[in-house]
């Protein structure tokens, strides 16, 4: 509570009738601010940005969790051709990753291309580099910085045993500029 000094008009009735005479009246100022306005306001204002960045650690979970759920909903559509027969599997394959080298930078695919091999292929794949699915998504970049406009395009299938099939597949690869750069850095140096 801050108290202040202020001056009131007073008239006094003397003998002199317009007389004022001003007295100074100690009064407890209402409108003035006191030391506890100012914490309420550094209060609201720790609050407010409190809020701001509760808001914004929000967005940032919704827009995550609005990626997992884009990605949920494209790998419940490969499923849907993935359980039908090897051929199914086959033809999803070509489908997506026909054109992986062509989006060698977009994480999204990347999780899409991941999960549906998970979901096909068995572990121990292999391939010219090494053994796995991250062996073979690692091969799809490699090539997809050193030769972005190659084309996969399907020959023939060969269904030789109950869960086997082989691939014939007709690549088409440009040489661009950034080929050699990528494909020999120490002739760079």
């Amino acid at each position: 509570m801050q108290l202040n000094y202020t001056c009131q008009s007073l008239r006094h009735k003397s003998s002199r009738p317009n007389r004022q005479y001003k007295h100074l009246a100690l009064r407890e100022d209402v409108g003035a601010p006191s030391r506890a306005k100012p914490s309420k306001y550094e209060a609201t204002q720790k609050k407010k940005q409190a809020h701001e960045v509760n808001l914004k650690v929000s967005i940032n979970l919704l827009r995550k969790e609005h990626q997992k759920l884009e990605l949920r909903i494209q790998l419940l559509r490969y499923n849907i051709a993935t359980k039908t027969t090897s051929w199914g599997v086959v033809s999803e394959y070509f489908r997506l990753l026909g054109h992986a080298f062509k989006s060698a930078d977009n994480e999204c695919n990347l999780d899409v291309h991941r999960a549906f091999l998970q979901a096909t292929m068995a572990p121990d794949l292999l391939t010219e580099t090494g053994c796995g699915i991250e062996a073979l998504l690692k091969e799809h970049k490699r090539l997809s910085l050193y030769h972005p406009d190659t084309e996969v395009q399907l020959v023939h299938l060969d269904n030789s045993s109950h869960d086997v099939v082989h691939a014939t597949v007709r690549v088409k690869v440009s040489i661009g500029l950034n080929t050699p750069q990528h494909a020999f850095p120490h002739f760079g140096e």
